[in-house]
């Protein structure tokens, strides 16, 4: 059974410059701190987009301005004040003198790999050596360009989401293109 299910388990974010990570206050975790579990609902459930301006106007906030504040709380770093990576909730970071991990993790997470799964299996392989690191993308490219094929014979598809869906496998192949170059 999935051990994220039942329990609202807090992010990692890893701020790369300090090769450190965070558990960040999740969301509802936030709202009950502020006070405003309640006022979220309460706009959330909002039908009506005049009911929700009358709730907004009332007590002063939007929702968005809910979101936004709790996303600079958590998105900063404590240490330096840049941005985080959200990693996901089974990320392990690296020791803080170990560069060169630290450079595989940010590598992947530029490519789009984060640490988030079910919690059954865990997330999967993590190189640990450059070559090893070389090789993953690689291996990355040729299972993205297979995705790219079976897109085009997939007859099920519109036209219009066989495009998006190239478009989609496209963008990743030139991540993981570019990565490589910076790696070689």
């Amino acid at each position: 059974m999935c051990r994220y299910a039942f329990v609202n388990y807090k992010q990692r974010y890893a701020c790369f410059s300090c090769r450190k990570s965070f558990k960040k206050i999740t969301f509802d975790d936030y709202l009950e701190q502020q006070g405003k579990k309640a006022l979220f609902k309460k706009l959330r459930i909002c039908r009506k987009k005049s009911e929700r301006i009358d709730l907004e106007q009332h007590y002063n906030t939007t929702m968005n301005e809910i979101i936004s504040k709790y996303h600079e709380l958590i998105n900063k770093c404590p240490d330096c004040g840049k941005l985080m990576a959200n990693m996901g909730m089974d990320f392990k970071s690296p020791k803080k003198n170990d560069t060169k991990n630290w450079k595989i993790i940010e590598g992947m997470y530029r490519i789009g790999a984060i640490f988030q799964t079910c919690g059954c299996n865990g997330f999967g392989y993590v190189p640990k050596t450059k070559s090893d690191y070389i090789e993953y993308l690689k291996n990355k490219i040729k299972e993205y360009q297979e995705r790219y094929k079976q897109v085009g014979l997939n007859v099920s598809l519109s036209a219009f989401q066989r495009k998006d869906q190239a478009e989609y496998w496209s963008k990743n192949i030139k991540k993981v293109d570019i990565e490589l170059q910076n790696n070689t």
